[in-house]
């Protein structure tokens, strides 16, 4: 067994865990509330107009309808509910922070993804980009059918044949 021990003086042990936690805190806090790139996960790129959000959509395999179905502006509540604290927990996955948001606006835009497969086919499915300036703070798949499913936004695996 191999011990190493060594003493630091005072100032030396204050200045080295001043680095660390300004490393530390750069680090979780890096950005201006933008998705955080996780393990592969990329960072999603500034989105001015209709045609950049489109063209975020099919970089991840989504064929989507040019224009959107709806486009809607919604305010992040201050205290999170259940549901947006599951919400949030599911975007978490994909990098991005949406309690960082709360008591803020943002534009949501909703396109038809036009080869979403589900279980038993093709079935119609919904992606929602939550935009808070040119920036995709949030980003979903959903099913507008009664008992349809709601998952984050990832890109899409390849069709088996």
């Amino acid at each position: 067994m191999f011990i190493l021990s060594f003493r630091l003086r005072r100032g030396v042990a204050a200045a080295v865990f001043a680095v660390c936690l300004t490393f530390l805190g750069f680090f979780f806090l890096a950005g201006d509330g933008e998705a955080i790139p996780v393990f592969g996960v990329p960072k999603p790129p500034k989105c001015k107009t209709n045609e950049d959000r489109v063209a975020y959509l099919t970089s991840l395999g989504w064929e989507v309808a040019p224009e959107p179905v709806s486009q809607t502006e919604v305010l992040i509540p201050k205290e999170f509910d259940e549901i947006y604290v599951k919400y949030s927990q599911m975007l978490q996955s994909r990098g991005f922070r949406l309690e960082r948001y709360k008591g803020k606006t943002a534009d949501k835009y909703v396109y038809q993804v036009l080869n979403y497969e589900g279980e038993k086919g093709p079935e119609e499915a919904l992606a929602s980009l939550l935009m808070r300036g040119d920036t995709i703070i949030g980003a979903d798949l959903s099913s507008p059918r009664l008992g349809g499913f709601l998952q984050v936004l990832a890109e899409r695996e390849p069709a088996e044949k």
